[in-house]
Order: C-alpha cells, then sequence, then structure tokens
C-alpha cells in the first residue's frame, strides 16, 4: 500500500483496540467497505481482538479491498491488543503466556519476538531514516519502580514502568525511550514513533513526546 496512515482505536464492547492502516489506493467491493472509506478517505485495514475486554480474544482483521472481516489465526494463539505495521503488511500482538509475534496479514510467517512480560508489544512505528522499532512495556524495570516508589505514584499490576524499543531487523538494538511515570498498556505510539497517546497512568491522559 501507498501513502499508509495509522490509528489506534479504543472500542467498549466487542473491539477493544484496534489498528487500521489506511492507504490511496483500490476501491471497496461492498457497502460496509465503502462506508470505512467513506471515512478514511482511502483503502483501510483494521485489526482487533474478538473476545471479552479483559481477556485474551480471537485475532480479526478487516480489509475494504477484502471487504468482509477474517480470523487471521484459525489454530490460535489468543491475542491481546494487535498492532498493525505502518504499511498493513504485518501484525504484532502478545499471546496470553506473554510471548510476543509478529504474522503477515494472511495469517502466514508467524515468527516469535519476545517471550515474558518485560516485552508486552506496544506499537510499531518507523522512523524518518525508514528504519522500523517495535516498542514494548516493561512492567518491572528495577530503576523505574525505585523512582515511582520515591515519587509515591501509584501504579496497577498491569502498568508499564518502562517503554524500549526494539530495532526490528535486530532486536538486540534496544532503546530506552520513556520512564518518568507508569503508563497503561492502551498506549497508542505515532506512526513515526515521535509521540504517543495514554494513560500515564489512569486517570492522567496526556501526550508524551
Amino acid at each position: 500500500m501507498s501513502s499508509v496512515h495509522r490509528i489506534h482505536l479504543g472500542f467498549a464492547v466487542g473491539l477493544a483496540w484496534a489498528g487500521l492502516a489506511v492507504g490511496r489506493e483500490a476501491a471497496a467491493p461492498s457497502e460496509l467497505a465503502r462506508q470505512v472509506v467513506g471515512l478514511t478517505g482511502g483503502r483501510t485495514k483494521i485489526v482487533w481482538e474478538r473476545g471479552s475486554r479483559d481477556d485474551y480474544g480471537v485475532l480479526m482483521c478487516f480489509d475494504t479491498v477484502e471487504g468482509k472481516e477474517r480470523v487471521v489465526l484459525p489454530k490460535g494463539p489468543k491475542v491481546k491488543d494487535p498492532k498493525l505495521a505502518a504499511d498493513g503488511t504485518r501484525i504484532f500482538f502478545t499471546a496470553p503466556d506473554q510471548t510476543s509475534y509478529v504474522v503477515n496479514w494472511d495469517g502466514s510467517g508467524r515468527k516469535q519476538l519476545f517471550k515474558g512480560r518485560f516485552h508486552y508489544i506496544m506499537g510499531v512505528a518507523r522512523d524518518a531514516a525508514g528504519v522500523e522499532w517495535v516498542y514494548v512495556a516493561d512492567s518491572q524495570a528495577a530503576e523505574a519502580q525505585a523512582d515511582i516508589k520515591n515519587k509515591g505514584i501509584q501504579a496497577s499490576d498491569d502498568s508499564g514502568l518502562a517503554l524500549y524499543r526494539h530495532r526490528l531487523d535486530d532486536l538486540s538494538v534496544k532503546e530506552l525511550v520513556w520512564d518518568k511515570v507508569p503508563f497503561n498498556r492502551r498506549l497508542a505510539i505515532s506512526a513515526d514513533g515521535t509521540a504517543a497517546f495514554g494513560e500515564f497512568p489512569w486517570p492522567n491522559c496526556g501526550v508524551a513526546q
């Protein structure tokens, strides 16, 4: 897809958090697809989890070119907070055992990226140099825990304490992005990685740059 843009949406029921990729090509083959294109202005891809908002669900997708929703991984695993790559070709997600994966849009080529609660996938971004980064939340960062305790800030069990990014073509390249205050796992990373919107933590909402 060309001229791709990405949005993350929160739905109260059914979809939980979804990622959208929007491009300026292809026609809509169904009424639903036409309505979506009418809102976004171009070809649109959506990913979400189907199930309880507070639990892991089935990985679903929708493409305005295909015109209907589809199960991405019929044999599982279940997923939480799927994220769509900026070009719409890959989906990133975390499974119930806290293993994080990337899979192609058609469900093929599933690859493990990380394992353990230190690497909960928060988003994917491409910087100005064209390098792709995957953003992960660390809920156990020792230095962040100590600093947060000293400041008297309350954090829930599922809060991220530090946000890191790993270079997608070389996961050993790791950079600290944020550790000032805890953040909710529903954090949304901009497509270029220069900003994030979310709860820091609830009920404090805002944008971090």
